[in-house]
């Protein structure tokens, strides 16, 4: 924490999720039972409670100059401004009223102005429902909310799923919502800073260039927030979050490995744990495979979104990236235990990706890093100490 920001009465925070450790203790469980605790809480979800009023509400900017009252980080060398990266934004669908969440990329354009970069659904039809009709789309942009709050809003949900609800399912109770003072939206009652406003239809503005979250910049033309008012709470924390970070990162890859973990065992059983080690990399654990398995568990998990998967045993470490590449080299051949497949639908933040049409198209990768069925009992065995897995070296130390 930032306690002294130059001209800012604000202190700013980051890397509250750097450490999977920190986000599983805001929970309430033990780091290795996260995915677990999620993929029950996406089964499980609980309907948030709108409340009279809330922290968020204890002052209002009616005179609204984003510039001069936050302290809005400029992250990278060529960014083209101030960007606001830790906001979830809020909207309704103006069809159904059904309520979305999604993080995005705002840069700062003005006193009361801010480009937002819309690459995922469900904003992507909301605001086309909004601008087909020549509406503007009412949206509220929360800042400084629980991790249960961010990893949810950046989950893949079922159109119409309130992806709130699954953040009331990992704190066991629901999330209390307020209503914004300026339009019809409602917002977590215990964020720091909520900022709202209306996207204009048919307006497209320069947006970049600015550092993703795969480490490269990009420029693209985006829609404008104009923003209406800011409540804040009496001494607000800004929350400052790098896209290139673990901060980052981890609040997409816990949802992703939920959602790969119970898709993939769901039809392969023996599947044990699943990391998304990176944006489009995943490492899958096996546990006693029968024949076709791990090749089986490697092409589900390409179907749902990844680009390159590797599956290994459950004597495999999946969090350690050593443990992963020491089972590439000792049990893979690359003629046999290879799965290409050129031509698939990819990620749009992935540069190598050719583009067609508005898509992005990529060529997969599974490696089947699985010891072979049949192989001799020694042949594949890892190597230990007796007693290395149990030891305690701090207590050893001090009997020495």
């Amino acid at each position: 924490m930032f306690k002294n920001v130059k001209g800012y009465d604000l202190p700013v925070v980051g890397n509250l999720c750097a450490r999977r450790d920190l986000i599983a203790k805001s929970v309430g469980v033990d780091q290795h039972e996260l995915t677990v605790k999620y993929v029950e809480a996406y089964n499980k979800p609980i309907p948030c409670k709108v409340v009279r009023t809330g922290p968020v509400k204890e002052c209002t900017l009616e005179d609204v100059d984003i510039p001069r009252a936050l302290p809005v980080l400029t992250h990278h060398e060529k960014d083209a401004a101030p960007y606001i990266c830790s906001g979830v934004s809020i909207y309704k669908d103006p069809k159904t009223g059904v309520r979305g969440e999604s993080i995005h990329r705002h840069q700062v354009k003005g006193k009361n102005r801010l480009a937002i970069c819309i690459a995922t659904r469900p904003l992507l039809d909301y605001y086309a429902n909004a601008e087909a009709r020549d509406e503007p789309l009412e949206i509220a942009v929360a800042i400084g909310l629980a991790p249960s709050l961010l990893m949810s809003s950046v989950t893949n949900v079922p159109e119409g799923f309130d992806k709130f609800e699954i953040a009331g399912g990992l704190k066991g109770s629901p999330v209390e919502l307020v209503k914004c003072e300026t339009i019809d939206v409602e917002v977590p009652a215990q964020a720091e800073i909520v900022l709202e406003g209306k996207i204009h239809p048919k307006i497209r503005e320069v947006d970049g260039p600015f550092g993703e979250s795969y480490g490269a910049y990009t420029t693209v033309e985006s829609p404008v927030i104009e923003v209406t008012r800011i409540t804040h709470r009496q001494n607000p924390i800004y929350h400052g979050l790098l896209a290139t970070s673990t901060d980052a990162f981890n609040l997409g890859a816990i949802p992703n490995e939920a959602l790969l973990l119970e898709n993939i065992r769901s039809t392969v059983p023996t599947v044990k744990s699943v990391h998304v080690h990176s944006p489009l990399h995943a490492v899958i654990s096996v546990k006693n495979p029968k024949e076709g398995d791990a090749r089986l568990a490697l092409l589900l998990a390409l179907a749902k979104g990844v680009k390159h998967a590797v599956a290994v045993d459950d004597d495999i470490n999946i969090y350690d990236h050593r443990d992963v590449d020491w089972a590439t080299s000792t049990r893979v051949q690359a003629d046999q235990d290879l799965i290409i497949i050129p031509s698939l639908p990819g990620s749009t933040i992935d540069p190598s990706a050719a583009g067609f049409e508005g898509r992005a198209l990529t060529a997969k990768l599974g490696i089947d890093a699985t010891k072979p069925i049949n192989a001799p009992a020694l042949k594949f065995e890892r190597m230990k100490v007796p007693g290395e897995d149990t030891i305690n070296l701090k207590e050893y130390m001090k009997k020495r």
